[in-house]
């Protein structure tokens, strides 16, 4: 080679690496999105078994946790079940190592058919059977990271009151036997125990008046690494009003729990969804006591303008028997007139909502008229048809406005008719 061309030579290598190294790298992306589409279970349930035999790693994949939630959550037929079960029988222990996995036989509980789900039970006992006799050793030994998993896969099965094969009733039976106190100290057992106390009167009686209960519940409810499963217990607990007997002493126990740790630094947060749902599906008896329990809050007049907290005293106003604490609270929202003009100047639905229902119970209507000066009953009267304006459905709103409009043309029309008439 000639030393002239070396330093053309040079150049044109120089000049020829970018094109190298982003080939390179289209390549390298190209490789990675196809080992990423092997490594997930797609939506497509015909491609499972594929995915599963390319790579088992699909099975710990968050991705493939939530599109068989998708895909069983909407499917109408027992197909897409058998395929999966079909394509994980070998990998059971596997499905139980990882988050994701627990995720997927949690899919196949919840949404599977009794014989589905009876299926997986046997499972369950065949690949880790201390764990799903309550051995505590074996539960102890569970991964902290895989608590919440199991939990929720306990639960599900737990739920499903419609299976009644052998398999399902043998991982049921232990949590019948065992103490209800044992289960509530338990991160594992603890949702799954609500539906024990759902099913059971007597069970669900004597945690009412356990005093040891109650405090274990309250020391998860405020407890960082326990608090989740705690919400989800009372969560249990509180299902629609009606679904299950006993409204009012499910109402009342779920009320010692939560009460005692309102306003806490560590415990339930007025302002807060869970505490709202709460509230809404409690009965009319345990309503009257949180009544009591919200009036003494120290900062309940500032967080009272707060939607959460709107919506609870709206239910409130319109649910409790007993006026003299809802009165205790109006007295502690509702110091002056500006307070009401306030929620009425709102543009959402929740301050509406609370004055609507002010004006609708009219004991607590007198009450504010008369501990509020200058409020008069007809601003809340507007409050009302403001609120059933914002509330009312679309479709209901555009034909009010239609037949308003030809209410108007047809009176034009008959009048121009009478004056003719007169001329």
């Amino acid at each position: 080679m000639q030393a002239d061309n070396v330093p053309l030579l040079l150049v044109v290598c120089f000049l020829s690496l970018p094109l190298t190294f982003f080939s390179w790298d289209a390549f390298c992306a190209k490789k990675i999105l196809f080992y990423l589409r092997i490594m997930t279970l797609p939506l497509n349930v015909d491609k499972w078994c594929e995915a599963v035999k390319a790579s088992d790693e699909c099975l710990s994949s968050p991705a493939s946790a939530k599109n068989v939630e998708v895909v069983l959550s909407k499917s109408r037929t027992r197909g897409a079940q058998k395929v999966l079960c079909s394509c994980i029988e070998p990998f059971t222990q596997k499905l139980l190592m990882t988050k994701s996995g627990l995720s997927i036989l949690s899919s196949l509980v919840k949404y599977g058919t009794p014989r589905t789900v009876n299926i997986i039970c046997g499972r369950l006992l065949t690949s880790n059977p201390e764990i799903w006799t309550l051995d505590n050793k074996a539960i102890s030994n569970i991964d902290v990271s895989l608590t919440e998993g199991f939990s929720a896969l306990l639960e599900a099965i737990v739920y499903r009151e419609d299976c009644n094969e052998a398999n399902c009733l043998a991982i049921l039976a232990p949590l019948s036997k065992k103490p209800i106190k044992q289960l509530f100290q338990c991160d594992f057992t603890l949702p799954a125990s609500g539906y024990l106390l759902l099913r059971s009167t007597d069970k669900l009686h004597k945690a009412g008046k356990d005093k040891d209960s109650q405090e274990i519940l309250r020391a998860a409810l405020t407890t960082a690494e326990r608090k989740p499963f705690a919400v989800r217990f009372v969560g249990v607990l509180m299902q629609k009003q009606g679904a299950y007997p006993d409204d009012a002493v499910r109402g009342e126990f779920v009320y010692s729990i939560v009460a005692p740790t309102l306003g806490k630094p560590d415990g339930v947060n007025l302002t807060g969804d869970f505490f709202k749902t709460i509230v809404l599906n409690s009965p009319p008896s345990a309503l009257n006591m949180y009544c009591e329990t919200i009036s003494s809050l120290p900062d309940l007049y500032e967080l009272s303008k707060r939607h959460n907290v709107c919506d609870i005293v709206a239910h409130i106003i319109g649910n409790a028997t007993d006026t003299k604490p809802v009165f205790d609270l109006l007295a502690v929202i509702f110091k002056s007139s500006t307070d009401i003009d306030e929620l009425l100047r709102s543009k959402k639905v929740p301050p509406l909502r609370l004055l609507a229902s002010l004006y609708d119970n009219k004991a607590c209507l007198q009450h504010v008229l008369k501990s509020v000066k200058g409020t008069q009953e007809a601003v809340l009267r507007g409050a009302k048809v403001k609120y059933l304006n914002a509330t009312a459905p679309k479709p209901d709103l555009t034909r009010n406005a239609v037949m308003e409009k030809l209410t108007a043309l047809r009176n034009d029309e008959n009048n121009c008719r009478k004056r003719k008439r007169a001329v």
